[in-house]
């Protein structure tokens, strides 16, 4: 399953001010996003505003649905990227969007009431695969994968181990990653900061705050944009001071849907 949003909607929506310009940018987003999505073998099950869910493997049997569906997370950014550049030469406001792809078994088939259905999936991975997609904004990250997820396209994406958190309305943690690229077209530079946060990360579930403070501020150094890098160096300089308790497993608890 896989949920896309539109980061500052809310502003986007304010800044285009007439409705025309605002239905015009937003038929363009959702139509080429949509295009990708059954490229691909999905199926687009809602719009809601701004917001796209779809899936793969129903209808029709997908076996490499995983796959597929972070083939189309990726190019829906690529394509998006081309889209800013289009509506920066016309002055218009410009989409960035956030995506999160999980993966298990769900329920499928027409869902509702006597009065309405829709063809939908429900389930705990389903609703994991919303929660990844507010994750993105947290970490500053296009892309976030679930446990499942990546590890049925290792092989073929290069991914990174950004946290592990309990999700809001989910008791158990998850390990979630940030969908880089195809193996062989990520950046070397990219590819390096990867493996330092990997690092980095590894020390800190360990608890040695310290080593993974040192890791963090490395990956800093070769990318001082990342967000996630940021997060985590917060969290190490307290634990450095303050140690947490002996039953604390790593697991950062969100208490926010996003």
């Amino acid at each position: 399953v896989m949920f896309s949003d539109v980061a500052g909607f809310t502003r986007i929506t304010e800044a285009l001010g007439e409705p025309r310009l605002l239905v015009e940018a937003l038929s363009h987003y959702l139509g080429a996003m949509s295009a990708e999505i059954a490229r691909t073998g999905g199926t687009v099950d809602k719009y809601v505003g701004d917001a796209i869910m779809s899936f793969w493997g129903a209808p029709n049997e997908h076996p490499t649905h995983a796959l597929a569906a972070c083939e189309a997370a990726l190019r829906s950014q690529q394509i998006l990227t081309e889209l800013r550049e289009e509506w920066r030469e016309r002055e218009m406001p410009e989409f960035h969007a956030r995506i999160g792809v999980n993966t298990g078994r769900m329920l499928v088939g027409n869902l509702g009431s006597a009065a309405r259905m829709n063809y939908t999936v429900m389930g705990d991975p389903v609703n994991l695969g919303s929660r990844l997609e507010g994750l993105c904004s947290i970490y500053g990250i296009e892309i976030a994968i679930g446990e499942e997820t990546h590890a049925a396209v290792k092989d073929h994406f290069e991914c990174r181990p950004v946290d592990y958190v309990e999700v809001k309305g989910r008791e158990q943690a998850v390990l979630f990653y940030e969908l880089l690229g195809y193996r062989g077209d990520v950046a070397s530079s990219r590819l390096e900061a990867a493996a330092a946060y990997a690092a980095a990360l590894d020390l800190y579930l360990a608890r040695d705050f310290r080593g993974a403070l040192r890791g963090f501020r490395q990956v800093l150094e070769l990318s001082p944009d990342d967000a996630a890098s940021r997060e985590l160096l917060e969290r190490c300089e307290i634990y450095v001071i303050e140690p947490p308790s002996d039953d604390w497993t790593g697991a950062m608890r969100m208490s926010r849907k996003k």
